[in-house]
């Protein structure tokens, strides 16, 4: 899964469910967070899952994109106005 950049699992954790997700990383590549698709595994077959693997590791880029100019989600401390 380390190799493929997500990892997918069926019925682990709740019967009748299928998850597959990818890390979100910051620019110097610790892990600031996950995405996930969850469904039923009847519809989100294991297939299907590494056909949408392209577009969550898409996504999860963007994210870490937009991320990383944000100062509340970069890890960079933020600066509140007023009182």
């Amino acid at each position: 899964t380390r190799r493929q950049g997500y990892a997918v699992t069926r019925q682990t954790y709740s019967p009748w469910m299928a998850a597959m997700a990818a890390v979100i990383r910051r620019g110097g590549g610790e892990v600031s967070g996950t995405l996930t698709i969850a469904g039923p595994h009847l519809r989100l077959t294991e297939a299907r899952m590494h056909g949408f693997a392209p577009l969550l590791l898409e996504a999860a880029d963007e994210l870490a994109s937009t991320a990383a100019a944000s100062p509340a989600l970069s890890g960079r401390r933020s600066v509140v106005f007023g009182s």
